[in-house]
């Protein structure tokens, strides 16, 4: 049964005596005696400044099916490790939360890798949320910061470096980035701090709705001297933020997301529960992402309106766009063939036994479902947006590349992909670029180059 504590906040208070100077931490697979007891406080203190919380007595919640027991406590102790230099023994990774989106699937992909190496890995979040909560690795210690928002993670974070000192912080997100480099000037310390930059600095500033992206490349122009590593998951995105961050290119490292994981083909086997895809079902195009303005489903719809009878289009996901879509559907006379199966945290089967994947985006980090259909072995159709599908299907060898909101030209390619004519083992073999265990390397090479090469006493991957 899954015990999950609650947290409350109180209001803030005195700063803390030092036994309490901890952060919580959750341990994964925790058993049934795992919850705090009465009065257990949590404070977190930086330069004076102290927030106070505690974590009051409370039955198991049972409002989260599926998540593991967690283990409250207080993070007293360091991990394995030490943070004083000389070689990787501890590794941290600070994430928003565990939502089902690419960055945290692939983050927890990384980790298990690095477990599998033999690495200590604790991973740091902002909330306990989200629908991977429960596909945390095994052995990876989970630390829970708690604060309203991001800013309000640095405190928690830089005494987390203090206490913990893991040899190296790993981070990806804008703001996530923003807070772990303001963390790491208020701890100090000889922790190696890699940022990851997953998408178009400019593109986001430009693009995304409200203020909170904007001052992000401001922000990185002024704090990415905190940074020992800055990763970026295409070259396409390394060359956009040397421009709009002012960062030095040769700073820049070139990792690859992982999308290959260790149990894709088991993932990508299992069945397709739908029954437009039927064996004897009409020709599907499929397409995955979030519902919002940068992926561009409007222009998807209005080519697929160029698309004959009987062809169908799924499109897998949820967002802000939904009911316009919807509506957008019944204004181009699609009722019928085009339908929203929303969210799907495995939709590797759907991508297999489609005809072709659409990617419409006005612009990426990568396109890692690209990869993920290339590694079913299914036809790719992708506008050629910056940044990264242009990178993968190898300026076209491997799928259609389309002009940007040209709804004709994606139309076009529609069509001549549901005529067939591809090879799907050539697909597989360029995906097989983009494993996990290919990116953990990859990491594993620039800690080396930072001066924290993997510790003798960590193993192989097996």
């Amino acid at each position: 049964m899954s015990q999950v504590v609650p947290f409350r906040r109180p209001p803030l208070r005195a700063s803390p005596p030092p036994a309490q100077d901890v952060c919580r931490i959750a341990m994964p697979d925790a058993g049934p005696d795992a919850r705090p007891g009465a009065g257990m406080a949590v404070g977190m203190a930086v330069d004076g400044a102290a927030v106070a919380r505690r974590l009051p007595p409370s039955p198991a919640r049972q409002d989260e099916p599926g998540v593991p027991g967690w283990r409250a406590d207080l993070f007293s102790d360091p991990a394995p490790g030490g943070g004083d230099g000389g070689s990787l023994r501890h590794l941290a990774v600070y994430m928003h939360d565990l939502s089902g989106g690419g960055v945290e699937r692939m983050r927890l992909e990384l980790i298990r890798v690095f477990l599998a190496r033999g690495i200590a890995v604790t991973l740091v979040l902002h909330a306990r949320t989200g629908a991977l909560a429960h596909q945390v690795p095994q052995g990876c210690r989970v630390v829970v910061l708690g604060g309203r928002r991001t800013a309000a993670d640095v405190p928690g974070l830089a005494r987390f470096l203090r206490r913990a000192r893991p040899d190296v912080l790993l981070v990806s997100l804008d703001h996530n980035n923003i807070a772990a480099m303001l963390a790491r000037r208020l701890a100090g310390g000889r922790t190696r701090l890699v940022i990851c930059q997953h998408n178009a600095l400019s593109a986001e500033a430009e693009h995304m709705r409200g203020w909170k992206y904007r001052p992000v490349p401001l922000l990185y122009r002024l704090l990415g001297g905190s940074a020992d590593g800055i990763v970026a998951v295409s070259a396409g995105v390394a060359d956009d933020l040397a421009r709009s961050a002012g960062i030095a290119r040769h700073r820049i490292t070139v990792i690859h997301n992982p999308v290959i994981s260790g149990d894709f083909v088991e993932r990508s086997a299992a069945p397709a529960d739908d029954p437009w895809l039927a064996v004897d079902a009409a020709p599907v195009l499929v397409w995955v992402g979030r519902l919002v303005a940068q992926k561009d489903p409007h222009t998807l719809l209005r080519a697929f309106a160029g698309v004959a009878p009987p062809a169908r289009l799924l499109l897998l996901g949820e967002g802000e766009l939904r009911p316009e879509l919807e509506r957008l559907v019944q204004s181009l006379g699609l009722a019928g063939r085009v339908r929203f199966a929303g969210f799907q945290a495995n939709p590797l089967p759907w991508i297999r036994e489609a005809h072709a994947l659409v990617l419409s985006s006005r612009y990426e980090g990568l396109g890692n479902v690209l990869v993920e259909a290339l590694g079913c072995g299914t036809a790719v159709i992708s506008t050629d947006c910056p940044h990264g599908p242009r990178e993968i299907l190898e300026d076209g060898r491997h799928g259609a590349l389309v002009p940007v909101g040209d709804a004709a030209a994606l139309a076009a390619a529609m069509r001549a992909a549901l005529a067939g004519g591809y090879d799907p083992a050539a697909l597989r073999g360029r995906a097989a670029a983009f494993t996990a265990e290919h990116a953990a390397a990859r990491h594993l090479e620039l800690f080396a180059r930072l001066g924290c090469p993997l510790a003798r006493s960590a193993g192989s991957a097996p």
